[in-house]
């Protein structure tokens, strides 16, 4: 019996940036080997989580506050339409899953380019 295994139910976590990032609120990060965050190094990488919208400049070092499930605000990086599977962009902003790229979220909202839009994360896998 495990009786004093944690268990965290927060749907966020916070982890350091890697260098000085700008405007980083509802934009998804990646995590480099050092456990740092960073934005996706391709198009369809597998993002750790999107950044909590009250999120600013921050230094290298500073914590970042990463929404890595439920429901979250993501900026769009083209037009999106509700229902569309979402994929991680270089500048962290959320475009339409393309095949062989990981499905991270889903749009609950139509958004337009660089507006917030309303997204289910969900962690889907690759798209076909």
């Amino acid at each position: 019996m495990y009786l004093n295994n944690m268990l965290n139910d927060s749907p966020t976590v916070v982890i350091p940036a890697n260098a000085a990032l700008s405007a980083v609120g509802m934009k998804a990060y990646a995590a480099n080997s050092s456990g740092k965050a960073i934005l996706p190094a391709a198009a369809g990488d597998v993002p750790l989580g999107i950044a909590l919208a009250d999120q600013t400049d921050v230094a290298a070092g500073e914590d970042i506050f990463l929404a890595v499930k439920d429901i979250t605000h993501w900026i769009a990086g083209e037009a999106l339409a509700v229902g569309d599977l979402l994929m991680a962009h270089t500048d962290g902003t959320a475009k339409k899953a393309t095949s062989g790229k990981y499905i991270f979220a889903k749009a609950l909202e139509a958004a337009d380019k660089d507006q917030p839009a309303v997204v289910q994360i969900i962690n889907a896998g690759y798209a076909a």
